[in-house]
């Protein structure tokens, strides 16, 4: 409902997410970020950085507009991981086991 995920998707509440894993955050030319996270924008949105953000959108980068409270279980937010890893032409390696 908030967000889009294929190729060229238009943003809607929340930036199309189409080649987030491993691209810059707040990359979505456009969409209207939150201050916080236009600040990262130099940084990548790697595995674990996403699944800390996923974990609690707003204690990783408060003043942001998703209202979406998170996800608590760790494989839930793994799974969705390895998703959003799926919607790209070029998926990145994936980490290796710890």
């Amino acid at each position: 409902m908030c967000h889009t995920f294929d190729k060229g998707g238009r943003d809607k509440l929340g930036p199309n997410l189409w080649n987030t894993v491993g691209n810059a955050r707040a990359h979505s030319d456009g969409f209207g970020y939150s201050d916080e996270l236009k600040g990262m924008h130099n940084e990548k949105w790697t595995y674990d950085v996403l699944n800390l953000y996923i974990a609690n959108p707003h204690s990783f980068a408060p003043g942001n507009n998703m209202s979406f409270a998170g996800i608590k279980n760790m494989k839930e937010r793994a799974n969705l991981i390895a998703w959003l890893r799926t919607l790209s032409d070029d998926p990145i390696p994936l980490p290796a086991a710890k």
